[in-house]
């Protein structure tokens, strides 16, 4: 009994000594572990090679479509509304009359000054035969002036030779200062007959020119359009009285829509350059912008820079741009598009401006672009840091853009975008980084993708 306690005291703690030395010896006789290193793998990344070429740098700009044609019809005169023979929206041709004014009262007055100018040609009628009249009776009055004189000579001999009474030489001297004093004034009627002649000839032009107004007034009451164009307002209705000066309608010139768009300060010295040279620079509106291929954005409606704005707008960060239809787009279908196909006055609309050619330049894809102006070189498959100067990017589908192999476009009718830097700081042949590499850093170590 005491041998069987004895074992249940010393027996567990033995075994338990026992195993911590195995376990002792175990540990102390074994190798040494390794101790465990991080293996890094340098990822792999996409390359483009540098090549210098000639491209033409895309703009994208908004505009809004206008035209210098937009002229508001005014009533020449007070009258009543006839006739309205146009609504908004209806196209109309030069000559084309749109409102018919009440015509009563200017056929009046027309009638009347009309008659005022007959009248002023009747008294020039007449002073042409007073003048002649006078002509022919300066000659009696002088003839009866001479027998007047002779009548005084005869009266003084008699009145010298006590055969005749003092008074009638006296009566003889009266009768011939009368027909001294006739003849005067004939002869001063017939000097103020040119005078008398300008007068009436200056109120001839004075009624003629009234009467031509009366004519314009009452040619005012057909009121046609001056272009060909359509009609964006209209204001008066059958009926009513309009005042001089008063709005009867609004159209705009067709042939003369224009999309005005702001280009940035930056790029106005190339586009000023490009237009004192009298070259071309083109525009296309954004579907054919998007076009898949070449040939489909060639076809696409086609816009000239034609003249850019002479200031700058307060509050503005460049100068508005006027772009027309190009040779080809067409003189609009009737339907509400105008010269070009452009669409109505104040419709908004996005185009790509393909700016003058740069030379000697870089093109890169977006992921080569890490911030606004750096990029990373692969030399010796290391990153390095290169900062560049962005000049522009161009887009596939914005215009022709395919050359001659030194000229950007080619292979690139996949509608991709790409960044166009300078070309000062590139070597041919230098490898781009063409990856978004979110660690990418100076002095990384990379593999480049076969």
């Amino acid at each position: 009994m005491r041998v069987r306690n004895i074992r249940q005291f010393i027996l567990p703690p033995l075994i338990i000594a026992g195993g911590a030395l195995v376990f002792w010896y175990l540990s102390s006789s074994a190798p040494p572990p390794e101790p465990l290193r991080a293996e890094t793998r340098a990822p792999v990344v996409s390359v483009r090679a540098a090549e210098k070429v000639t491209a033409a740098p895309t703009l994208r700009v908004f505009g809004r479509v206008e035209s210098p044609t937009r002229s508001v019809l005014t009533a020449g005169l007070e009258a009543d509304v006839v006739e309205v023979a146009a609504l908004e929206g209806d196209a109309v041709r030069r000559g084309q009359a749109l409102v018919a004014l009440d015509a009563a009262d200017a056929d009046l007055q027309l009638r009347q000054r009309r008659a005022e100018l007959a009248d002023i040609d009747a008294q020039l009628d007449s002073e042409e035969v007073r003048q002649r009249a006078d002509i022919d009776a300066l000659k009696t009055e002088e003839a009866l002036l001479a027998l007047r004189a002779r009548a005084v000579d005869r009266a003084a001999q008699l009145a010298r030779s006590r055969s005749g009474s003092e008074a009638a030489l006296d009566q003889a001297r009266e009768q011939h200062e009368r027909q001294r004093l006739a003849v005067l004034q004939r002869r001063q009627s017939i000097d103020d007959a040119p005078a008398r002649r300008r007068q009436l000839q200056a109120r001839r032009a004075r009624a003629a020119a009234a009467a031509q107004q009366a004519a314009r007034d009452l040619a005012r009451t057909r009121v046609t359009a001056p272009f060909n164009g359509r009609v964006t307002q209209v204001f008066v209705a059958a009926g009513e009285r309009v005042s001089a000066g008063g709005r009867l309608l609004e159209l705009y010139d067709e042939a003369q829509l224009e999309l005005r768009a702001q280009v940035p300060s930056g790029h106005l010295p190339a586009l000023r350059r490009a237009l004192a040279a009298g070259r071309t620079v083109t525009a296309v509106v954004a579907p054919a912008a998007e076009a898949v291929d070449a040939d489909a954005a060639a076809a696409g409606p086609a816009l000239l820079l034609h003249r850019l704005s002479a200031q700058v707008g307060s509050g503005r960060g460049g100068v508005d741009a006027f772009f027309r239809a190009g040779d080809g787009a067409g003189d609009g279908d009737g339907d509400g598009a105008g010269a070009g196909g452009l669409p109505v006055p104040g419709a908004t609309m996005e185009i790509h401006l393909r700016l003058p050619p740069l030379d000697n330049v870089v093109l890169l894809s977006p992921d080569s672009l890490y911030g606004n102006a750096r990029i990373y070189l692969v030399r010796d498959q290391k990153l390095q840091a290169k900062t560049v100067r962005r000049l522009g990017r161009i887009e596939s589908g914005a215009g022709d853009g395919a050359g001659d192999g030194n000229n950007a476009g080619d292979g690139d009718g996949r509608g991709e975008m790409l960044l166009i830097v300078a070309g000062d700081d590139f070597q041919t042949g230098d490898l781009i980084l063409d990856s978004r590499l979110p660690q990418a850093i100076n002095g990384l170590q990379v593999r480049i993708a076969p």
